[in-house]
């Protein structure tokens, strides 16, 4: 049973846990770590695809550029230049601030792990 069955057969929240919920509640907590593996990201990834982009991004400009003869091509290529520029270091921009988001959850999953193994076993 899920917590959140748990909290829904709770009818009054100032009564007691019963022996069932209890014991689901505490077979629950005990599996705390499993959770890790949602939560846990390996972010050099997300930093070597924000590079690998990066350098897509300048190599096509440049290539785009080098390939185009026609000053109608330079004029097109360039607006798409921009827009491809443009995206990358939104895409950068957006990285940096998951990886900050990422080790806030991280650290934030540790603390409620850190006081929940103060009155609960938790398994490793």
């Amino acid at each position: 049973m899920k917590l959140l069955d748990i909290v829904k057969t709770i009818n009054d929240p100032d009564a007691p846990l019963n022996k069932t919920q209890k014991q689901q509640f505490i077979q629950a907590v005990a599996t705390y770590n499993e959770l890790g593996s949602y939560i846990y990201r390996d972010s050099n990834k997300l930093r070597q695809i924000t590079e690998n982009l990066k350098a897509i991004s300048v190599l096509t400009e440049k290539l785009a550029f080098q390939e185009s003869d026609d000053w109608f091509d330079q004029n097109t290529i360039k607006k798409d230049m921009k827009t491809l520029t443009d995206a990358a270091n939104a895409f950068e921009k957006t990285a940096k601030e998951v990886y900050g988001l990422q080790q806030r959850l991280e650290s934030d999953f540790e603390q409620i792990g850190s006081v929940l193994s103060k009155y609960f076993e938790i398994n490793d």
